[in-house]
């Protein structure tokens, strides 16, 4: 019991740190919201568009004036297309991708982790069994393979991610209801006659929210830089769409001559995953200390 001991005289008792009370948290934070604002509000101040070429523009260093007169903050790729704007709308197609991600496969894994803890028995093993199957295969060959046959597309990046990632959120689900199914208020709401549905709903799916949340967090950085991945192989959004990966894969034969087409939007791409990263590892440790790895 040495730790409810006084301490000695003169001497201060250490405060308990709570987590995600860091200046690497609010910085990590801090980027994140830049990166949101940016996604939802960029692309509606950026003068000009990312995808519009201008050929006497063509590889202009950062911070140097275009032909029209305006600035081009991270310089411009070999048809004269703004970096700048590119990151800016790449942004908003990393969100998008991202959040329809959680909302599609996320969704998916809850019901059906949800259904599989609950019910058990054949469900359960029908349910696990084809995610299992699922995970034999390599995650980025099966991506690259649906995406293949599916076609380039926004929808088509978020219906493969989708399925990609449901697995795990089923998995997780399911745990944390087999974990709550036997508790005592969800006995007692059987007896009394309440139905299956209303117990998921009721009691079961506030059990499970916090656990998923936090995954969900965590997951977004993965997202953006799986839709990244693929658009950078050609099988992302359409070439006429503004990606990170699409832009980074512009610059790569010109890494010695134009440098910053590719390493300026690669750095912004690294700088939201890892602050993505780091907020959902600060989140989970705050929310739910279980889940830490």
């Amino acid at each position: 019991m040495a730790d409810l001991q006084a301490a000695p005289a003169g001497v201060a008792r250490p405060r308990p740190r709570r987590p995600g009370g860091g200046v690497t948290f609010w910085v990590a934070a801090g980027f994140t919201a830049l990166y949101l604002l940016v996604a939802l509000f960029g692309p509606l101040v950026v003068p000009y568009d990312g995808i519009a070429t201008s050929i006497p523009d063509r590889l202009l260093p950062p911070l140097s004036t275009t032909s029209t007169g305006t600035t081009a903050w991270l310089g411009t790729d070999q048809v004269g297309r703004d970096l700048f704007a590119q990151v800016v709308q790449g942004a908003r197609v990393s969100l998008l991708v991202a959040a329809g991600t959680i909302l599609v496969g996320g969704g998916a894994g809850l019901l059906l982790g949800m259904v599989a803890g609950y019910f058990g028995g054949a469900v359960d093993s029908v349910i696990m069994r084809l995610g299992d199957i699922q995970l034999a295969f390599p995650g980025i060959l099966l991506a690259i393979l649906l995406a293949a046959v599916l076609g380039p597309s926004l929808l088509n990046v978020i219906i493969v991610l989708a399925v990609l990632r449901w697995v795990i959120f089923a998995r997780l689900v399911r745990g944390s209801t087999l974990a709550t199914r036997g508790r005592e208020f969800v006995d007692s709401a059987r007896v009394l006659g309440v139905g299956t549905p209303r117990i998921l709903r009721r009691y079961i799916l506030p059990a499970v929210l916090t656990p998923f949340v936090v995954t969900a967090t965590v997951q977004v950085g993965l997202m953006i830089v799986a839709e990244a991945s693929l658009s950078f192989l050609g099988l992302g959004v359409p070439p006429d769409t503004a990606s990170w990966g699409t832009t980074i894969a512009n610059g790569r034969e010109y890494l010695t001559t134009a440098w910053w087409i590719a390493t300026l939007p690669g750095a912004v791409l690294a700088l939201v995953v890892l602050a993505l990263g780091i907020l959902g590892d600060q989140m989970r440790d705050r929310l739910d200390p279980k889940l830490r790895s």
